[in-house]
């Protein structure tokens, strides 16, 4: 079988309406020539000179160049978890391969395809994500990011690896209806205090963060909105609260901080459980079976 055609065997679920060469190389994997593994280092994405080139290097590999792109870093990093996969993606060709905008260059550099299939950019822009989130600075979510980071940013975004998503474990929804109404002093040092005397970090500061692999990310999301509805009565997105003026209200906050971080807790025990699972798939995290003597 061709590399060519080899690549498009694995490829062939990536994309609908695949081609005859598509076809062709399932059919082959049918016949006995099955692909296990996807060698992008093998393919030499970067010697790829100009668009025509590399327009030519994709309908080679996978008989016709693919009109749309999604993120699917959550299902490309299970590849290289089953071991379909060498690697992830790491230039704009390797990713549109793929079917992906999203990527992470070799120095680290979270990276998102933008425009592509336009009339202009047939294999669109590559962006720093990164900056165009910041440059998106009128949104809500950046909004309260800065409103609930009293010393800054620190970097909470720029090393997040490849296939994993940057958690705020304090939500930031939560927290910025927690602290409505107070003047930014009043909000800073009740952040302060939430900080002290419960451990809770708010906003963008690093010990809020919680790199967690895209499918327990979403998994996780689905826990919390449970146990805040069971908490609240009212999942996050609609949460809204309201507490006393002075001091009566400041104390109603840190009660109400106090039964959330019980939730917090719980939920740190479901995500180390299942961190170690990933990392030991064939211990008793996994299997359920105790070693004993």
């Amino acid at each position: 079988m061709t590399t060519a055609r080899a690549t498009a065997a694995v490829a062939a679920d990536i994309f609908g309406g695949p081609s005859k060469q598509v076809m062709d190389a399932v059919q082959d994997a049918r016949n006995g020539g099955a692909i296990t593994r996807m060698e992008l280092d093998r393919l030499n994405t970067r010697n790829l000179k100009g668009v025509p080139e590399q327009q030519k290097f994709l309908q080679d590999q996978l008989g016709e160049v693919p009109t749309t792109l999604s993120n699917r870093t959550a299902e490309l990093e299970a590849r290289v978890q089953e071991g379909t996969l060498d690697r992830m993606p790491q230039d704009r060709i390797e990713a549109i391969l793929l079917g992906t905008n999203k990527f992470t260059d070799e120095g680290g550099v979270q990276r998102i395809i933008r425009r592509f299939h336009s009339e202009k950019l047939p294999l669109g822009r590559t962006d720093l994500e990164i900056k165009r989130r910041e440059q998106r600075g009128t949104t809500t979510r950046i909004k309260r990011e800065k409103r609930l980071t009293p010393d800054g940013d620190q970097g909470f975004y720029t090393q997040t690896p490849v296939g994993s998503h940057a958690h705020h474990w304090n939500p930031l929804k939560l927290m910025d209806e927690v602290t409505a109404g107070l003047t930014t002093k009043q909000r800073n040092s009740f952040i302060k205090k939430v900080e002290k005397e419960l451990g809770i970090y708010s906003g963008n500061h690093l010990s809020n963060l919680r790199q967690l692999p895209d499918s327990i990310h979403t998994v996780l999301h689905q826990r919390l909105d449970k146990a805040f509805a069971a908490m609240t009565g009212k999942t996050l997105n609609n949460f809204k609260i309201s507490f006393d003026p002075g001091k009566q209200g400041m104390d109603q906050r840190m009660d109400f901080m106090r039964q959330f971080k019980d939730v917090l807790e719980e939920e740190e025990g479901f995500i180390f459980s299942e961190m170690m699972k990933r990392a030991h798939p064939n211990s008793a995290w996994n299997t359920g079976v105790n070693a004993g003597p």
